[in-house]
């Protein structure tokens, strides 16, 4: 009898300890806007994959795996420094350093890069760069693990932003951030190979403060990605625009495909595409917007135009929207407190026409490598009121090739994700 009566007692002292092991619910590295990655540290959970190099990484929020060997031969390396979220002491990096998810996404497509060099430490080279080989004529691409700033207004709203205390390169015009940077040009690394180009990123969608440019204006190289920047704000011969990731991308089926490819659409109002023209959105004061509304009175008896205020559909928002612009064949995708709009990767994403109301914005990559006259309509925002004006004066040949422009050349080989922007970086950057 005492033996079952202990028994008993060690079964249910058992389950008291599952129980509490499970009903206590660990903080997720999701509301942090962390992505889980394995329990093991960096360096294990890199060799995992790789014996033959010992890979130093330390940002815990980064997947590495799977991950090849970095050929040394090659002809470009791509390098990360060691200065905020990739800092050896963790918890001063998630801590200390804000960075957006748009930059993590980025971050993770670029160490996952066959280019990559996991094995260059920068701490190393700063403290003894005899002891790390430095090739003078390879090129090396330097990406500053320290975002300028992230973006004010959707970054906030979508949940894409890693909170903290503070970030030394968000206190511009101060010299925090110039003083780390031009640390990094004067490293022995970009001292001695003189192909090297450091990449900084900036997801603000108000643009480049002009004193951080003109700091480094003379430096042939820095490379300022820059997400919603404005013709001025950006070195010509350097710098480039960056896509904003698309909030609510629009997955298109095989057929839908193929309707582009065939052009079914743009010889006749199918069903798979029926509307010529949407704009569904707000009309923020002081912005483009506003003028698309006006747009109703111009569409023409048969015409099939969509307009719309989010507050028409505010209980399956989401769905009514995805739903129209993957039915469109032009999509109004116009600034609005700031002047990259996320609906210009969505429209891309649903095979439609981005037409874009906001003036002087920086489209994405290099004018080499992506020509965006032959994909998406730019329209002074002076003109919104001439939009479906302007849109019927395209012819349904030049809309056809638009269209297979804008999806097969642009979007998927620059645009659908992280790692198809790092191509389109760093076909830019070779473009330069």
């Amino acid at each position: 009898m005492k033996f079952e009566r202990t028994q008993r007692f060690s079964l249910l002292l058992f389950a008291l300890v599952v129980w509490l092991c499970y009903s206590r619910a660990p903080v997720s590295d999701a509301s942090r806007g962390i992505t889980p990655v394995s329990s093991k540290q960096p360096q294990e959970r890199l060799l995992s994959s790789s014996s033959s190099a010992s890979w130093r990484i330390n940002d815990q929020t980064l997947d590495l795996l799977p991950k090849l060997d970095h050929d040394k031969n090659s002809k470009r390396s791509l390098i990360l420094t060691d200065i905020g979220w990739n800092n050896p002491d963790q918890s001063y990096a998630l801590r200390w350093f804000t960075r957006s998810i748009r930059t993590r996404e980025l971050l993770q497509a670029f160490v996952r890069h066959p280019d990559f060099d996991a094995t260059f430490v920068w701490s190393d080279m700063m403290t003894n760069a005899s002891q790390v080989e430095i090739d003078p004529q390879k090129e090396y691409v330097v990406f500053m693990d320290i975002e300028r700033t992230f973006e004010s207004n959707a970054d906030k709203k979508f949940g894409r932003v890693v909170k903290s205390k503070d970030n030394p390169c968000q206190r511009l015009p101060l010299g925090t951030c110039r003083d780390l940077v031009s640390g990094i040009l004067d490293s022995p690394l970009f001292q001695l190979a003189k192909k090297s180009t450091l990449f900084l990123m900036d997801c603000s969608g108000g643009g480049l403060h002009p004193q951080y440019r003109h700091d480094f204006e003379t430096s042939t190289q820095v490379s300022v990605l820059s997400v919603g920047s404005v013709a001025g704000q950006l070195q010509d011969k350097s710098d480039m625009g960056l896509p904003h990731a698309a909030v609510y991308p629009i997955y298109l089926s095989d057929g839908e495909e193929q309707d582009i490819r065939s052009c079914e659409s743009d010889k006749t109002t199918t069903n798979s595409r029926p509307h010529f023209f949407t704009w569904i959105g707000d009309g923020r004061i002081g912005s483009p917007r506003g003028g698309l509304f006006t747009l109703r009175k111009d569409a023409r008896d048969g015409e099939d135009v969509v307009i719309m205020h989010d507050n028409e559909y505010k209980k399956d928002l989401l769905s009514t929207y995805k739903g129209h612009v993957r039915k469109s064949l032009f999509v109004a995708t116009p600034r609005g407190m700031d002047h990259s709009p996320y609906r210009f990767t969505e429209a891309l994403s649903a095979g439609a026409i981005p037409v874009v109301h906001s003036d002087g914005w920086v489209l994405p990559f290099r004018k080499k490598v992506v020509d965006w006259s032959k994909c998406a309509v730019i329209i002074p925002e002076a003109k919104v009121d001439k939009t479906l004006q302007i849109l019927r004066s395209i012819s349904q040949q030049q809309r056809c090739r638009m269209r297979q422009h804008c999806y097969f050349e642009i979007y998927q080989k620059y645009m659908a994700n992280a790692t198809a922007n790092l191509e389109g970086i760093l076909e830019s950057l070779r473009a330069i």
